[in-house]
């Protein structure tokens, strides 16, 4: 039996719980039933509990709860892990020269997601970061990317080499946070070593790989010639992001978003989006997302309809993802339908 995997958003799954639009709880309740006949599966992730700790809302801890039930126990492996497997991969296929598979199923489930459903979960508080002070960064980040506009706005770039840009950016802000982790640890700031971004780890790894062989000045002239490589752009969730900032430069140039202020408010869940799409859409078969972000991924220069084989929902394209769900009922394997009755009593 294999399920198949469906992304919902922060968006589809709000609109669902507080039951205000038809079209979003008529698609809720038609997944329901699918996920009951075990056709499909709608795992949790750490960006639905991000984004969730951040609403403020009376309801935040009943949507969490709606957001878990959902998903029926199933979850998506923790953001950071899935990046890190993806480079750890990359990176070995550039120091050994190779063609690498850098997409895992393991990496993005512990458990395998296609078996049956239990009836019973238990659910495990996790400790989480005070949301003010993370609503507070998350405002400066939005704040200094709309700071960049006025560049891209001059800028003649072809598309693609804005990606290489926004891929070069990443790669930069990488060194910098490792570079920053070792100073904290030379200079016996074993707190702030602690408590360095995770991205910071990311490079810590690939820099501890054949450190008994080769010193410290030629590992980090390896990981310098990895960082700024076709072999790191082309890493899944790197390639994804950057294709999609590369859209958001396009969008700049050609005149968009020219109140500075009105463009904070509507890419204020910009970063959560890039995050969601480009680390778990590889993992699913499908995703629904917003309006807007649906517009950037079909964007024909993006090509990422082209080299990525996950479906694209959302409320612009209503009718396919009624089809899409109803091409899996239609498939449902007739062992499953029989067992039905039996794994689960009075399901009819």
């Amino acid at each position: 039996m294999r399920k198949k995997i469906i992304y919902l958003d922060q968006f589809f799954l709000s609109h669902a719980f507080r039951e205000g639009q038809e079209d979003f709880v008529n698609a809720a309740s038609r997944i329901k039933s699918i996920a009951h006949k075990q056709l499909v599966v709608c795992p949790w992730s750490t960006i639905h509990e991000f984004e969730t700790h951040l609403w403020r809302h009376a309801s935040q801890a009943d949507l969490w709860k709606f957001i878990k039930q959902s998903a029926r126990g199933h979850q998506y492996s923790n953001s950071h892990h899935i990046k890190s497997m993806q480079i750890q991969r990359a990176f070995e296929s550039f120091v050994n020269n190779e063609d690498a598979q850098l997409i895992d199923s393991h990496d993005s489930f512990h458990r395998d997601i296609h078996k049956w459903d239990d009836y019973f979960g238990i659910d495990v508080g996790r400790f989480l970061e005070d949301a003010e002070r993370i609503r507070r960064r998350k405002e400066q980040a939005i704040a200094s990317l709309v700071d960049l506009f006025d560049e891209w706005a001059a800028s003649k770039n072809t598309f693609e080499q804005d990606v290489i840009e926004e891929s070069n950016g990443y790669a930069r802000s990488l060194i910098q946070l490792y570079a920053q982790s070792v100073q904290a640890f030379m200079q016996g700031s074993v707190l702030e070593y602690l408590n360095a971004p995770a991205d910071s780890d990311l490079v810590r790894v690939l820099m501890h790989r054949d450190n008994d062989t080769l010193n410290h000045e030629e590992r980090l002239k390896r990981l310098g010639l990895f960082l700024y490589s076709e072999s790191f752009r082309r890493i899944p969730f790197i390639d994804i992001s950057c294709r999609l900032f590369a859209v958001l430069r396009k969008r700049v140039r050609e005149g968009q978003f020219t109140n500075r202020e009105k463009a904070k408010g509507k890419l204020s869940g910009l970063f959560c989006d890039v995050d969601a799409i480009s680390i778990y859409g590889p993992y699913s078969d499908a995703i629904f997302i917003d309006r807007a972000m649906h517009q950037w991924l079909v964007q024909e220069e993006a090509q990422i309809i082209e080299n990525y084989l996950f479906s694209i929902f959302s409320a612009e394209n209503w009718g396919e993802f009624h089809s899409y769900l109803d091409e899996i009922e239609r498939n449902c394997p007739e062992g499953v339908s029989m067992m039905m009755p039996i794994v689960y009593p009075g399901s009819g």
